[in-house]
């Protein structure tokens, strides 16, 4: 009876099982399956056994599963392993399955392979819908910097081989800048979609065109035999600046300076950041000569990489001479507007050019290695600056301080935050470490081991920028991730007419719930995006619509008026703000009374 009674529990829970459970024969037929089939897929159970496996399969996973049943039919012994299949619904469409084979066991009297079966259907969806985000402009379409640049390389592997050129073209807008200040940014985006458009028709199918931002656009050509442009190609390069753009019904005239550098041929053989740096080159040279023209690099150019030699030299002296200061944009509650904690931002108060943002900087800083000095200064002068509030009462504010890779690259990093953190007296779990996703494709060792050990203090991980870099979703869990931060480029669109603009932001809300993850919104600027962030589960947020970014003592102000940020919001006391880890205080470390 106890054994009848177990056998019947186990039948119970296969009969409920959510997960595909099947079992196929030496002969590659279908002998069993759990009604998770019907549910899942749409086909009866009993009319699929006694059919082959691979008619249920996509034509590029039959073999797969052939080659399987080949192996146990021959008697060979099988490790279970994991795999990705597309499996046909009834309906025609393919779904994606993640499944665990494995052969039945010796003793079982019976030869088969047994198929767990998972559903992942959604999650690949998602997959792809970030890689497509992290390789592609989102407002035209067009291949991103990455993308681009990994075409420029294969491109430069192929031309190495068969000893032909290639040129990349620099293309940048002239006087864009009065169009959005006069016409307004939805006029912008609506001419820039329009170039895209016109470049792509007017060259070649092989030829890439690509959005690198902003204004500027990169063009890869191939296959030049002469190593030179014709002047059928340099026209047709110009041809979509010569007719004028209707921009809200109103026809505006604006013309393109471009910049080419070849590789390759005749010519000596460049890298990508090469190739780049001698295109803008061409690109400012053709500025100076009156905009609204072709200007192909050579040797005279050289000088501007003097200059930006100069530039180098001027941000070491930088760090020397104490030019960099900090600001603060406060992190709040969407659903109340108290502030939680704040982003640390650096800025270059350069003698001469004042104010200097960091995407002015940044890059050559971690070109140069100077990021590696600016990092740990920022994260010891903000650590630094927490002390300082904490002893006027603010404990339970948290900073989220950006890392580079190449900071993370350091064996001794986390040594280094542990050591900021003791000398500041400051509790680790005060402190966010913000990170790119392009820090997680690295995948090297050391930065696991490094994150590792700096999450097991405490200090939480967020990622930065998330869904415009790396695509695979298994690094949050990887790599000890406690925040999302949802790029600025998925909060634009919210708060419109058009509901398709946040079906992405709230997928990755709603995932990132699921992994009892929190999710902060960049770049709030509208009561209408704070409202749908909040109807999405959105616990916390930043942007202009609370505050810009401001010195410490500005922020010390907002932090004294205990008020909250941001208009009065007609949603907030219900809600369905998810709160993973807040407002919870911190606790002091031991010794600090």
């Amino acid at each position: 009876l106890h054994q009848r009674k177990i056998q019947e529990q186990f039948r119970g829970m296969i009969q409920n099982a959510s997960d595909i459970i099947m079992v196929v024969d030496e002969s590659g037929l279908i002998n069993y399956a759990t009604p998770s089939l019907e549910r899942k897929l749409g086909h009866s159970v009993s009319d699929l056994l006694g059919t082959p496996l691979a008619a249920l399969l996509h034509p590029d996973e039959s073999a797969i599963a052939n080659a399987l049943i080949s192996g146990m039919s021959g008697g060979s012994s099988q490790a279970p392993s994991l795999v990705d299949w597309r499996v046909r619904h009834a309906d025609g469409r393919y779904l994606f399955f993640e499944v665990l084979t494995s052969t039945l066991p010796d003793d079982s009297g019976a030869v088969g392979l047994v198929l767990t079966m998972r559903d992942v259907s959604q999650r690949r969806a998602l997959e792809q819908q970030l890689m497509h985000q992290a390789f592609h402009d989102t407002l035209t379409g067009l291949p991103n910097r990455a993308l681009f640049r990994d075409r420029v390389e294969q491109a430069l592997t192929r031309a190495a081989r068969t000893g032909i050129a290639i040129a990349v073209a620099i293309v940048d807008l002239d006087d864009f800048k009065v169009v959005n200040d006069t016409r307004g940014h939805a006029a912008g985006d609506a001419m820039l979609s329009e170039v895209a458009q016109r470049l792509q028709m007017m060259l070649r199918a092989s030829t890439t065109v690509a959005r690198l931002g902003g204004d500027e656009f990169a063009i890869l050509i191939e296959d030049l035999d002469d190593g030179s442009l014709s002047q059928d190609l340099i026209d047709r390069i110009m041809s979509p600046f010569r007719a004028p753009f209707v921009v809200e019904r109103e026809e505006l005239v604006v013309s393109a300076s471009i910049g080419v550098v070849f590789s390759g041929g005749s010519e000596l053989v460049l890298n990508f950041t090469e190739l780049l740096r001698c295109a803008d080159l061409a690109l400012y040279a053709a500025k100076e000569q009156g905009k609204g023209r072709v200007e192909v690099y050579h040797d005279d150019l050289h000088t501007r990489m003097v200059n930006r030699l100069n530039h180098r030299s001027e941000l070491s002296n930088a760090m020397k001479t104490g030019q960099f200061e900090l600001h603060y944009q406060p992190i709040v509650l969407i659903d109340t507007g108290e502030i939680l904690g704040s982003e640390v931002l650096v800025r270059w108060h350069h003698p001469t050019r004042g104010l200097v943002m960091p995407a002015e900087f940044i890059s050559l800083a971690e070109e140069t290695g100077q990021i590696i000095e600016l990092g740990r200064w920022v994260l010891d002068r903000a650590c630094r600056q927490w002390r300082e509030w904490a002893d006027l009462g603010y404990v339970s504010h948290r900073l989220s301080v950006n890392v580079s890779a190449r900071q993370l690259q350091e064996a001794g990093f986390a040594d280094e935050v542990s050591a900021v953190l003791l000398r500041h007296a400051m509790p680790p779990t005060a402190l966010v470490l913000e990170l790119t996703e392009s820090v997680f494709a690295l995948d090297t060792s050391i930065i696991l081991e490094q994150l590792t050990v700096i999450a097991d203090t405490g200090v939480y991980i967020a990622v930065d920028d998330f869904g415009t870099g790396y695509s695979s979703l298994s690094y949050l869990r990887r790599f000890h991730v406690h925040e999302l931060k949802v790029d600025k480029s998925f909060v634009d669109g919210l708060g419109t007419d058009n509901p398709d603009e946040g079906a992405l932001t709230s997928a990755i809300v709603s995932m990132a719930q699921s992994l009892r993850l929190e999710v902060v919104a960049e770049g709030i600027e509208r009561i209408a995006q704070r409202d749908e962030l909040w109807s999405m589960g959105c616990g916390l947020g930043q942007g202009y619509l609370y505050s810009r970014p401001v010195p410490a003592e500005e922020l010390l102000v907002l932090l004294s008026r205990a008020q909250p940020l941001g208009p009065p919001s007609a949603l907030s006391g219900g809600g369905n703000i998810a709160r993973l880890r807040v407002p919870a205080p911190i606790a002091r470390l031991p010794g600090l009374g």
